[in-house]
Parts: structure tokens; sequence; C-alpha cells
């Protein structure tokens, strides 16, 4: 998987939609507003790490973006949809989540053999 580095390019306006970032080669843009911000957390360039990091905090960059927590969290979907597109591991980002029955079973249930189902 190829390796991307976040570049600023001063000429990219914020949007709502994955920070206004773009993809360029081997380099993920973003605008300067979006790059002040992520500059306190010292992320380093690296796109996965910095995208995992929108992913598990996005509330940390939404008030100084002027983001309500759902629109940076909406905006931190689509920038982990373009690095993956443009061919980053987001393996890191996006772990399957294994789904059991969690909780009571319905009465007519209850006599059903238990070996069916997903481990």
């Amino acid at each position: 998987m190829k390796r991307f580095h976040i570049k600023v390019d001063p000429n990219l306006s914020f949007e709502t939609k994955a920070f206004g970032a773009r993809a360029e080669n081997d380099s993920i843009l973003i605008p300067s507003k979006l790059a002040q911000v992520l500059e306190r957390f010292s992320l380093g360039d690296d796109a996965v790490t910095i995208a995992g990091y929108l992913a598990a905090f996005p509330t940390s960059v939404a008030g100084a973006l002027g983001l309500s927590p759902g629109a940076a969290i909406a905006a931190a979907e689509s920038f982990i949809k373009l690095i993956e597109d443009s061919g980053a591991d987001v393996s890191s980002i996006r772990r399957p989540i294994r789904r059991r029955p969690l909780g009571a079973k319905h009465p007519r249930e209850m006599n059903q053999r238990r070996d069916h189902l997903p481990v």
C-alpha cells in the first residue's frame, strides 16, 4: 500500500466534505485552516495517522473549525474515504466489528439449538 503525506495547499478552501482535502499523486492536500488546527496536536505528516486521529477525536477539531460534532464526524469519514480511495491502507482505522447476538432471546427462540449462532 502507498503511504500518503499531508501537504498544505493555501489555495484550497475549507469545506465540510473531507475538510476540503484532495488527493494528488502521493500526497493529500489540505487547506491551511485545517493544517493550523492539526498543528497543535503534533501528528506528523502521515495521512493515515491524521485520519485515525480525526476518526477517534472528531470533536477535538470541530470547535476550532466551526463545525458541529456531527459535521466533524461526517467530514472525518469522507477524509478517510478519500485516502482509502487513493490507495492508502486504512485497516488500522476501519476495524471489522464482529456482530454477535446480544440480549435476551424471544420466547419462541428459547428452545432452538445454540450451535447455529455465529461466534
